[in-house]
């Protein structure tokens, strides 16, 4: 995921895993966040520019399955 694509995201209120709804500032909704490992969560609390696009995309893809 591209930067703006992942600021974009996180500001948004719709989860990109499930397209429920989610707080803003959240990575993904409750329901995911509760889907993920520990450690792709964890990993979701790195800072833009640092590591959580790389992070995102991989929570999204372990939602798929």
């Amino acid at each position: 995921m591209r930067t703006q694509d992942a600021m974009d995201s996180l500001m948004s209120t719709e989860c990109p895993a499930c397209h429920r709804k989610k707080g803003s500032f959240k990575s993904v909704c409750y329901s995911c966040w509760k889907k993920l490992s520990p450690e792709i969560a964890n990993d979701l609390y790195q800072r833009i520019g640092e590591g959580y696009e790389k992070a995102i995309d991989r929570a999204i893809e372990a939602l798929k399955t």
